[in-house]
């Protein structure tokens, strides 16, 4: 993307939906657990920086979540945010990219890494817990790596994740051009986010 493409899509849906999608990083990589830390601390959990911003704090979403999904050549980074009743997508937006600014310039803690690590240990552990779970990651790993082994070595990525990698990774892949997808109810187009207002 060379510039940030909006679309709107109505649909049967009560709710309007906003997703905000960036090129990431390629799976099983560094730069991919880092920027799995940077989701989680976005948007996994009561603790997360978007749920204090837009559920807690602001009171103008029903849910607020992001992930990294990394792929073979490039990967996505995605915030998905699901707007309470009577709230447009715009002021969903200007808040999300408010919350995502402030990370920007103030960075992240060395708590915040820690707890989205454990995270993604459990993650871990927890697919390798049945046969079905052992097979898919050894296929997934000799897809993606070459080598089912490398199953083995898929926690080293998150070891001594520090501030400034969570950091250097959201102002590479977050400052770069997006994707605004606006899904809002049948006949309310107006609900959709709209740049600079």
């Amino acid at each position: 993307l060379s510039a940030e493409k909006r679309m709107t899509t109505e649909d049967k849906v009560q709710l309007p939906r906003l997703y905000l999608t960036w090129f990431s990083a390629p799976t099983h990589t560094r730069e991919d657990a880092v920027m799995s830390v940077l989701g989680q601390i976005l948007g996994r959990g009561k603790n997360s920086r978007l749920f204090k911003a837009l559920q807690y704090d602001r009171q103008i979403a029903q849910t607020a979540s992001s992930t990294e999904q990394g792929m073979e050549i490039a990967g996505l980074f995605q915030v998905e945010v699901t707007a309470k009743p009577d709230r447009n997508l715009t002021e969903i937006e200007t808040a999300v990219d408010s919350v995502i600014g402030n990370l920007l310039e103030h960075g992240v803690t060395v708590k915040e890494i820690e707890k989205a690590v454990n995270s993604a240990e459990v993650q871990v552990v927890n697919g390798a817990a049945t046969v079905l779970g052992k097979a898919t990651n050894l296929a997934r790993f000799y897809s993606y790596t070459g080598n089912p082994a490398n199953i083995n070595s898929q926690l080293e990525l998150y070891s001594g994740i520090t501030p400034e990698e969570v950091l250097a990774a959201a102002k590479k892949f977050l400052t770069q051009p997006r994707m605004v997808l606006s899904v809002v109810p049948l006949g309310k187009p107006e609900l959709a986010a709209k740049k600079g207002e």
